[in-house]
């Protein structure tokens, strides 16, 4: 009952906000109120906001299922960059239709109550009386400026505000979309933060770190790696599933091969948070992902620029337009030598019709793409077909494993062209002498009670594989994370030199396992088999992953003596993180 009194309050700042011009002048004495001119102007003015308001709420009726999150003014961002979009807007429209029906109803509704308010309170002869009416618009605007606020506090109340009201699994429900879009419209960046004295967060935490020796000598020098980010592939689909048969059989085969984490995590929901979470140890704490925000052009510890000092070359691969999600941009800021996307694909008939070329067709031109770069080498492929609309080629229709959800097929569908781009590659001379890591963007929309809840959603596999059992057969069962990826390869290659890195080598930990991650204005910190919350900077809850996966018995008065260390660590983290992206200090290199 309190969660749906603090989402009316949420609410009622949201209208206050978003009504504030139009109730200014509105209560303007204007004298003649009946004028059409005057009657049309505050209809549209009216229907706008309803339509804003409408909108943004019925965009994430289905998009909150894929992010996790309520959306933020970031998505114009994102989709600003998609030369696709066209396409997209098709496909979205042919398949929420409703929703689309929905808005206009709204509308329509919107213009049936501007009509009876108007005539209701604006008589035919009216006559303004200057004292009450003083009176009156002072109450009237008063009062507007206090709930537009969300309250007498000194600050205004914002998104990670709501946070202080609510259980962390309750943010999305008590927050409303269009209000998430107001307070990230103009975003004044991350807050900077003294929550540790400099002595006590540098003990407790440190971005730089540094690797002397390789963690297997047994390897063949100058090792290419080929880092593969795959499209929604959670574990809640994969061989690993507690809850589900797999969708990925070939994926699996490679797990039992390499040395495979069945508890990686995320360190975002979205595709854009992942690129800088794998390919520059960047993780997106804060509302807006890190290649969309203020702080996208700091100077960083890129993996290209990196590499580069040992001699590699580099490219990212992205089957999509160029221009997606900003990635070809990114690419460039971390230092990769070669962008290739749809438009550098030759056989532009096997676009999907929305997003870019199946991955079963671009996926084995990029094995032949990579035979042509200079040994040795880095390359990411990005795949993009287990993606909504979930796109099934005609020539494979019937022909793969079908499951309860659309996103099943289109799994079976990106496997079997990992399948194929291995057959491609397994021909080329460079094949043997590589490093493939694997590893999940984000997950999937989900009803699961696992994987539906925070203690699962951010659930990923994370591999590191070698051909010719070049590296041990393990089934490790520790923490990892999307920034752990960074430094692992660095480490495995035998880079020497200091590095800033968020994460840590998974070849030597300098520090309990872990993983972070941000949502709605809760920072998430998942060790050993806890998940432990930290809200508006001051309240922490602790929960039993293993023992208690929905979340519903808060450990932290209980067990807060035991795990003081990662509390003071994951301020440490938090505060670093924060005034390193506000000074731009987030490097080691001279680059």
């Amino acid at each position: 009952m309190f969660d749906v009194l603090a989402a009316l309050w949420v609410d009622a700042i949201t209208v206050a906000l978003t009504f504030s011009p139009f109730a200014v002048l509105w209560l303007l004495p204007f004298s003649r109120r009946r004028n059409p001119i005057y009657k049309n102007f505050f209809r549209v003015f009216f229907l706008l906001t309803i339509a804003f308001l409408s909108a943004s709420n019925l965009l994430d009726v289905i998009y909150y299922g894929f992010s996790g999150k309520r959306s933020t003014f970031d998505l114009f961002s994102v989709l600003g960059h998609e030369k696709e979009m066209g396409n997209h807007w098709v496909t979205y429209i042919k398949d929420f239709w409703w929703l689309a029906l929905l808005l206009f109803v709204f509308v329509y509704l919107g213009n049936v109550v501007f009509n009876r308010i108007y005539h209701l309170l604006i008589p035919e002869k009216s006559r303004v009386r200057p004292l009450p009416y003083l009176l009156s618009v002072s109450l009237s605007i008063g009062l507007l400026v206090i709930v537009a606020r969300g309250g007498f506090g000194l600050r205004p109340f914002g998104l990670i505000s709501i946070s202080k009201i609510t259980a962390p699994d309750q943010v999305g429900f008590v927050s409303n979309t269009a209000f998430a879009m107001i307070k990230t419209f103009e975003n004044p960046g991350l807050e900077r933060l003294k929550l540790l004295d400099e002595k006590r967060e540098n003990a407790y935490y440190s971005p730089f770190s540094q690797y002397n020796e390789k963690p297997f000598e047994h390897l063949p020098e100058k090792t290419n790696v080929v880092v593969l980010i795959l499209e929604s592939f959670g574990n809640e689909w994969l061989g690993t599933s507690i809850e589900n048969e797999s969708y990925t059989p070939f994926f699996d085969s490679l797990c039992s091969e390499g040395i495979f984490f069945p508890n990686g995590y995320a360190n975002g929901t979205k595709s854009v948070e992942a690129m800088p979470a794998v390919l520059a140890s960047m993780p997106s704490l804060m509302e807006t992902p890190y290649i969309t925000s203020q702080y996208a052009s700091n100077k960083i510890d890129g993996v290209g620029f990196l590499l580069k000092k040992l001699g590699y070359s580099s490219a990212f691969f992205h089957g999509a337009a160029k221009g997606s999600m900003n990635f070809d941009g990114f690419a460039a800021l971390i230092g990769m030598e070669s962008y290739f996307g749809k438009e550098s694909y030759p056989y532009q008939n096997d676009f999907d019709g929305t997003w870019g070329i199946f991955d079963h067709k671009f996926l084995p031109w990029c094995a032949k793409k990579i035979s042509d770069m200079k040994q040795p080498f880095f390359t990411s492929i990005f795949t993009i077909s287990s993606h909504h609309p979930y796109v099934i080629p005609k020539e494979l229709k019937g022909k793969l494993k079908k499951g309860p959800y659309p996103i099943c097929e289109s799994l079976n569908l990106a496997d079997h062209a990992l399948r194929l781009f291995f057959e491609e590659a397994k021909m080329k001379n460079w094949y043997k002498n590589t490093l493939f890591v694997f590893v999940a963007d984000h997950t999937s929309s989900s009803q699961s009670a696992y994987y539906g809840k925070r203690s699962g959603k951010f659930s990923i596999p994370i591999l590191y594989f070698m051909p010719n059992n070049l590296l041990p057969r393990e089934f490790n069962e520790g923490i990892t994370q999307q920034i752990d990826i960074l430094p692992s390869i660095l480490h495995f290659i035998g880079y020497q030199d200091p590095i800033y890195s968020f994460g840590q080598s998974v070849f030597k930990k300098e520090r309990k396992p872990f993983a972070i991650n941000y949502l709605e204005g809760v920072y998430h910190l998942f060790f050993d088999n806890y998940l432990m919350t930290f809200s508006a900077f001051q309240k922490f809850e602790l929960f039993d992953i293993k023992n208690d996966p929905n979340l519903t018995n808060d450990l932290f008065e209980e067990k807060q003596q035991n795990i003081k260390t990662m509390c003071l660590f994951l301020q440490a983290f938090i505060q670093r993180y924060n005034n390193d992206l506000i000074d731009n200090k987030n490097h080691a290199s001279k680059n």
